[in-house]
């Protein structure tokens, strides 16, 4: 590591010097008269200059005569915007060249259309999200403060084009443009939050960083690799933690404390804060307590005969595939109003942040959060809905770390940057798994062998379980994180931001498993289901921005990634039962491989024989080209292209590991010849900001190669062995099924789509303000590659309107996984004159999802009802409303809401549980601040 080290600190540097050499006038004004509408100045109204290039904001206030001045700014980029209560924002991107004084005046009109900044596409950086080439949403505290959100994810729903992977708050997951959360970074305040055990299945929820600590979340669209490396193939979204409270002079005191409940599933949470801050250090202490119990679905009730309905269907899908969905498919009755299972989940999260500030300048802030959750399950994937309970027992993030920042260092140097963090992320992942017994809702019709006529069906019944065993594996990620990076002005109107980061994560497992169905129940432990691993990472990237002419903002990305990664020999890897089953099935699966890659498997021989570890080592190059062009009327055209990548994580390459039960094993086995997914991605649109509306609409399309998807086998049929671990399928039928399941490099894939927003201001005068507000996305993804059992399935069961469900597709255009195809969020806001009263009424709508992957459909275990069901359109309907008393030196907020007014019984798209049922919602917060005590 020590190496790594030297070679960034020599690289930075000499970019750092080699830029430089210009140098310009500093001691620029800017000055100028804020009006309101009728011409009359506006008092007290507070005008900010953003440096574009180093991020560093100045503010001011007017005068009794509306006058201000933000004197002493270096030559540049600026925006500079005026605000004041009541008032919509007012900016504009200005350029400072000459000395002197610059004139900028500004006239106010009544409402509350705001002028959003995001700190994540410049990097750390400010940047304005208009002049930026690409969908950026930003939800700031006070949106949380006023929508009361469950978790992190739910506070950013208006996202076009994304969705939630998981039902419990505490382990949601966001799809983003078609694509989950291990293809989707998240990083928390610039800082990488995924690791390489983010996979389809466990990637990170945002929920790990509480939602009450959080200053804002930003969601960029598209391609951010050439930024950010890993994982940015459908975007980035930043976890903004509030930050101490920086005062100019005096001392500053703060004291604040939120509390929610939601009645359904009886969710609390509290949360308090304190703030202390001088001019040269600033303080924040917080910490926040949940609680949530199982919750209620909507008022309506599913009958058995609707679950047969949809299983007979799943099962001729799965039969036609070589799958064997009946015996794994629950059959069950849910009547209205039912209490969802193993829903629960209950915590605490706690952060220190302290910020110095040796000069104006420069500064160090050193941070320290924890997270620690408990016993929380995943909604419904327990008896009887399914033959499985899944649960993680804890959840534990320590993430600890240290920045500094220079900014305006000297008129060439405008920002410089470099920080350390360390981060250990843990979690078991608890499975009770029980046998559907055979002659309950299942059992075996036609004579003959395996292959010759012997396929399960559904009898109508419901089903009956038997145990089969526990399981929990555990896992530990450990991650060092180290970057530098400057921003670098050598002439007006051009920037470079160049950095250098490493990246390590060592990743370790525990697995052991518990029988239950032997007469002695036989227990497992020291084992492991994925080697344990090194994975290092060191890049370069860079961000040039240049402005040609006030109409035209250019920009473009550069990053170079090195990745090397190690499994090591580890004792307890694999699993007994898996050797067991693979020197039983290995001969089958050679002659019958189905789509699985037989090189990816072979390369793990001798580290599974415990001969020798595996390293692997690739270098990937990413970049992007953008332009903005500012026309009259704040009308901002913009199109941009990039390429990202993912590195294959840890169970994609190394996994060994068996997810079925006694009588047929679901074998999940590692490939070794993996190479990175790629994407490609155009974006193209206009944004458009007037004073008392914005509104932005924009179509992109992102071309994937090698992109992951998970391949399978045919059905394999082996002679039972119950010595070994081999049960029969059932004694009329004695052999073990085993079908092997692999992650592959698919060619080609192609998600397309459109994004929009708006958001108006009607001003009622007095009264208030009325805010129509909308967000909207359309999808569509095309597997261009897929696997010849999509193509039989498609021939056999879509474009027809006898089955139970109304599928479309065809050979040339087969549906991708995880696609729906429209979603919006549309509302109107109530805000007074005074900033007191708050209300809002909100639509979620999804379209029925017609386009989905016939695999999906039809896969051993995951195939449950709520497959098919969640295909379905909804619309869930939300109220709020919400008083805040102001006085001096403290602030109250009230709020109420009703979550789901309808109470509608729904299912989110590609989720199997339902969607929690009504619930009232009520929440507070009292803020008090004492300023030069």
């Amino acid at each position: 590591m020590a190496d790594h080290l030297k070679s960034l600190l020599l690289t930075f540097f000499m970019l750092a010097a080699g830029f430089g050499g210009a140098s310009a006038q500093a001691g620029l004004t800017v000055r100028g008269t804020v009006y309101d509408q009728n011409g009359a100045v506006i008092n007290g109204a507070t005008v900010r200059a953003l440096n574009i290039s180093s991020g560093r904001e100045r503010e001011t206030r007017t005068d009794s005569e509306g006058r201000y001045e933000l004197p002493g700014l270096q030559p540049g980029l600026y925006r500079v915007a005026a605000l004041s209560e009541g008032f919509a924002t007012s900016a504009r991107s200005i350029t400072l060249r000459e000395p002197g004084p610059f004139t900028q005046n500004f006239s106010l009109v009544p409402g509350q259309i705001e002028d959003a900044i995001t700190v994540t596409a410049g990097k750390g950086s400010a940047r304005v999200a208009a002049d930026t080439p690409q969908p950026v949403v930003i939800v700031d505290s006070l949106d949380v403060e006023k929508r009361r959100p469950l978790s992190t994810l739910q506070a950013i729903e208006a996202t076009p084009n994304l969705s939630q992977v998981g039902v419990n708050p505490a382990l949601e997951r966001p799809r983003l443009r078609g694509l989950t959360s291990n293809r989707l970074l998240l990083v928390v305040d610039g800082e990488r939050l995924n690791n390489v055990r983010s996979d389809p299945l466990s990637g990170v929820s945002p929920s790990i960083i509480d939602v009450t600590g959080l200053q804002s979340v930003e969601v960029v669209s598209g391609g951010g690799s050439s930024l950010y490396g890993s994982d940015a193939l459908a975007g980035t979204i930043n976890l903004i933690t509030r930050q101490p409270v920086q005062v100019y002079e005096g001392r500053y005191l703060g004291l604040r404390f939120d509390g929610d409940l939601h009645t359904n599933g009886t969710f609390r949470r509290g949360a308090t804060t304190l703030n202390l801050s001088t001019s040269r250090i600033a303080l924040r202490l917080s910490g926040s307590l949940f609680r949530q119990d199982d919750y209620t679905a909507g008022d309506g009730a599913i009958p058995l005969e609707e679950v047969v309905r949809l299983g007979r269907f799943a099962n001729d899908l799965g039969n036609a595939a070589g799958n064997n969905v009946a015996r794994t498919y629950s059959v069950w009755d849910l009547p209205r109003g039912a209490e969802i299972p193993n829903g629960r989940a209950r915590g605490f999260n706690d952060q220190i942040d302290v910020w110095f500030f040796p000069s104006p300048a420069h500064s160090l802030r050193y941070r320290q959060l924890n997270s620690q959750h408990k016993d929380i399950g995943f909604p419904f994937i327990a008896l009887p809905f399914e033959p499985r309970e899944q649960s993680n027992g804890f959840r534990r993030l320590d993430r600890t770390g240290a920045r500094y920042e220079g900014r305006e260092i000297s008129p060439w140097l405008q920002r410089l940057a470099g920080g350390f963090y360390r981060q250990k992320y843990s979690f078991p992942d608890n499975n009770i798994v029980s046998t559907i017994d055979a002659g309950s809702s299942w059992e075996i019709s036609g004579g003959g062998g395996p292959g010759e006529g012997a396929v399960p069906i559904l009898t109508g019944n419901p089903s009956t379980f038997s145990p089969g065993s526990f399981t929990e594996g555990k896992s530990s990620v450990t991650s060092y994180g180290l970057d530098f990076q400057a921003t670098l002005a050598r002439r007006t109107g051009a920037a470079l931001t160049t950095g250098l980061v490493y990246l390590r994560d060592s990743s370790r497992d525990e697995f052991s498993r518990f029988d239950l169905s032997s007469p002695t129940p036989v227990a497992l432990g020291g084992r492991a289901s994925n080697p344990d691993s090194i994975y290092e990472n060191v890049g370069w990237f860079n961000l040039v921005e240049y402005e040609p002419a006030r109409w035209l903002r250019l920009s473009g990305g550069f990053r170079l990634d090195n990745w090397k990664s190690e499994a090591k020999v580890t004792s307890g890897f694999p699993l007994g039962a898996e050797s067991a089953i693979l020197s039983a099935s290995l001969e089958g699966l050679a002659a019958s491989p189905g789509s699985i890659d037989l090189e990816g498997l072979e390369g793990i021989d001798e580290l599974v024989s415990g001969q020798s570890g595996i390293s692997t080592n690739n270098t990937i190059a990413t970049g992007n080209f953008g332009a903005v062009f500012r026309l009259r009327g704040g009308i901002n055209p913009y199109f941009r292209v990039g390429n990202s990548y993912r590195e294959p994580g840890i169970t994609e390459r190394y996994i060994l590991r068996n997810f079925g039960d006694p009588t047929f094993s679901v074998l999940l086995v590692s490939n070794t010849a993996l190479k990175p997914e790629r994407g490609l991605n155009y974006d193209a649109g206009v944004k458009v900001r007037r004073d008392n509306w914005s509104a932005s609409v924009g179509y992109f399309r992102n071309n994937l190669k090698d992109f992951l998807r998970p391949a399978f086998s045919d059905a394999i049929f082996v002679p039972a062995d119950p010595a070994r671990g081999l049960e029969p399928i059932s004694p009329f039928f004695p052999f073990h099924g085993v079908l092997y399941v692999q992650r592959t490099n698919t060619a080609r894939a192609r998600i397309q789509g459109v994004e929009a927003a708006y958001d108006f201001n009607i001003s009622l005068g007095s009264r208030g303000d009325i805010m129509p507000f909308g967000s909207l996305g359309w999808l569509k993804g095309s597997d261009l590659t897929p696997d010849p059992n999509a193509l039989r399935l498609i021939d056999q069961f879509y474009n027809s309107d006898e089955t139970p469900v109304r599928l479309e597709g065809s050979a040339d255009d087969v549906p991708l996984i995880g696609i729906t195809p429209f979603r919006g969020v549309f509302g109107v806001r109530y805000g007074s004159r005074e900033g007191a009263w708050f209300g809002e009424y909100q639509v979620r709508y999804q379209a029925r999802v017609r386009r989905a992957d016939p695999l999906d459909l039809s896969a051993t275990i995951s195939t449950q009802y709520g497959t098919l069901a969640s295909l379905d359109s909804f619309a869930k309907r939300s109220l709020r409303v919400g008083y805040t008393l102001r006085k001096e030196d403290r602030r109250t907020v009230f709020t109420f809401g009703v979550e789901n007014l309808t109470d509608r019984l729904y299912f989110e798209h590609f989720q199997t549980a339902p969607a929690p049922g009504r619930s009232f919602v009520f929440g507070v917060t009292f803020d008090i601040s004492k300023v030069r005590f």
